[in-house]
């Protein structure tokens, strides 16, 4: 699985969540549905992009550094 981080080739960005169905969509420890979930962030939330592994950006939100999955982000 390619991996991607600040520093190297990526760019960080300020994104959205983006929830069709306007639930909340999980943040979680590690790129894996079946991680701890950190926290739920609201649909429209606003969080910055770090880095990219597979399916999953790992995102920073308030203080919390954690994973989700790209299809629900929007830059």
């Amino acid at each position: 699985m390619k991996y991607s981080l600040a520093g190297s080739n990526f760019k960080p960005f300020s994104a959205k969540v983006h929830s069709a169905n306007g639930k909340k969509v999980n943040m979680r420890v590690s790129a894996n549905l079946k991680a701890d979930r950190i926290t739920q962030l609201k649909d429209s939330t606003t969080i910055k992009v770090i880095g990219a592994i597979g399916d999953w950006y790992k995102i920073q939100y308030a203080n919390a550094i954690g994973y989700m999955l790209k299809k629900y982000v929007r830059s």
